[in-house]
């Protein structure tokens, strides 16, 4: 449905079907959305909503590093913060060791 209302050049429809189907489950898909579109503001929201939910070990999995659209949120300097307390500053990540032998080596 979001993606019919997009193609028809309804984007503010798209994405409020959007945050009606995925809101409750994904709020990070949803921030996503927002940040791809560029309303940093708005993603900022719904990045906030995913912390929020209780999701034990994937706690962290809003800051999906490889995902292209989450990039000029993560790079505002109230999320590099909320990165470091997580552990996942750039600064953080570049000292992780991944030292591995390949089987047969």
């Amino acid at each position: 449905m979001g993606e019919a209302r997009l193609l028809s050049g309804d984007p503010a429809g798209a994405l409020a079907s959007l945050e009606s189907q995925f809101g409750e489950a994904a709020p990070e898909n949803v921030a996503e959305v927002y940040a791809w579109t560029g309303d940093l503001e708005t993603a900022s929201a719904w990045l906030e909503r995913a912390l929020q939910q209780p999701q034990g070990a994937s706690a962290m999995a809003p800051f999906d590093h490889l995902s292209p659209f989450l990039e000029p949120l993560l790079a505002l300097p109230q999320w590099q913060e909320v990165l470091r307390q997580y552990g996942l500053a750039d600064d953080q990540l570049a000292q992780i060791d991944f030292e591995f032998t390949l089987p047969g080596e």
